[in-house]
């Protein structure tokens, strides 16, 4: 499925880091068959292959950045995740902080109100909101969608909605919309109904358009995701989106958990 290609592609890019010849002498080294399919998923992850030698790096991770995600992706506190964000000395890049920002939305929501008072004055967080507003022009469509859920997670945090660059991710999710996937609509629309506010009109054409493109691919968890958020936030699909958001949902009924089939009837 669409996750494990992105699983496989990711790590095919630390081989391809090390290849003269990119990506797919990496993924023929592996004996895998569709190298084709897997390098455009890779590219719409990391951008282009990188450069020749002594060609100008490309957007393709490092081995720091690829070190500094493993760690960040295990973190499972929020200190634990501040400390590594306190401990460096320059800025991070798109890939790391949006998987901070990710990691934080997820421990921050194990948190008891009474803990997240002082949080907003932690400088490590506002260091890191401030480099999620530089690093969004550069972000695409995965990191963004997943930026947007651990913010709109974290806005549960006393001031700390006023400080998060909502403004520069909208933008983000505006210019990413024609690489925006099912899940990546799916995140985006319940991001927003955690945060409990509709998005600006570019965001709204964006995710309209991506869903429109997508139908064929929103599984049962993207269905119930979009239509809930959509409901929660009192906002319509459009009348043959959503009729095609249903037929999807007829299509893939069988794999509807208990709370897929909740958050579905919720909505409706």
């Amino acid at each position: 499925g669409g996750g494990c290609m992105a699983n496989i592609s990711h790590a095919l890019g630390r081989l391809a880091l090390r290849e003269p010849q990119g990506l797919l002498v990496a993924w023929q080294r592996c004996g895998l068959p569709g190298w084709r399919a897997s390098g455009r998923l890779a590219r719409r992850e990391f951008g282009s292959a990188p450069a020749q030698q002594g060609g100008k790096a490309s957007s393709w991770p490092t081995e720091t950045q690829l070190e500094r995600n493993r760690r960040l992706s295990v973190a499972n506190t929020v200190e634990e995740v501040l400390q590594i964000v306190g401990a460096e000395s320059g800025q991070m890049d798109r890939v790391n902080v949006a998987t901070a920002v990710n990691r934080l939305g997820r421990a921050v929501s194990r948190w008891p109100m009474r803990e997240l008072q002082n949080l907003v004055n932690d400088g490590r967080l506002l260091l890191l909101c401030s480099w999620a507003e530089q690093a969004s022009a550069k972000m695409r469509a995965r990191e963004v969608s997943n930026t947007l859920l651990g913010f709109a997670k974290l806005a549960r945090c006393p001031g700390l909605r006023e400080v998060v660059p909502w403004t520069a991710l909208g933008q983000a999710v505006a210019r990413e919309g024609p690489r925006l996937s099912a899940q990546h609509v799916a995140t985006v629309w319940w991001a927003y109904s955690e945060l409990g506010s509709l998005p600006d009109r570019a965001v709204l054409q964006a995710l309209e358009r991506a869903a429109f493109r997508e139908v064929d691919e929103f599984a049962a968890q993207h269905v119930a995701m979009t239509l809930r958020a959509c409901a929660a936030l009192s906002s319509r699909p459009h009348p043959v989106l959503l009729g095609s958001l249903e037929q999807a949902a007829v299509r893939d009924s069988e794999r509807f958990s208990e709370h897929g089939f909740g958050s579905l009837f919720s909505a409706y």
